[in-house]
């Protein structure tokens, strides 16, 4: 998987990533997913230690994606990880409405089972 930033904007894309085996092709992976992080998620990210990996992981390949039920244009992309023995929820909040869509705040927290009962 190849994943480009661009840092000035925070822009997002993934692209086709393709391995030659013998006179087989295999395509790998195809994401045409673009969005930005607005300013406040950068200085959200920052100020709680989130790793930009595992953020751009929910995003890519969240374990669920639930609609906000306040606001209908927001979905909340949502990621299982263990951190040092630890297991965490992080929870992205994107805009897929607007072009390219926006992530507008995130964070990650222990309260598993108050938005993600289904995995527990």
């Amino acid at each position: 998987m190849q994943i480009i930033y661009m840092n000035k904007k925070s822009k997002i894309n993934a692209q086709i990533i393709s391995l030659l085996f013998g006179d087989y092709l295999f395509i790998i992976y195809i994401c045409c997913m673009d969005f930005v992080f607005s300013n406040h998620a950068e200085e959200q990210m920052l100020r709680r230690g989130l790793s930009r990996e595992l953020v751009l992981q929910a995003i890519l390949s969240p374990d669920s994606i639930v609609i906000d039920e306040i606001d209908n244009d927001i979905s909340v992309y949502q990621l299982i990880v263990v951190e040092n023995e630890q297991t965490f929820l992080y929870r992205i909040f994107m805009n897929t409405i607007k072009n390219p869509m926006v992530v507008t705040t995130l964070y990650r927290t222990t309260k598993i089972r108050k938005y993600h009962e289904s995995k527990i």
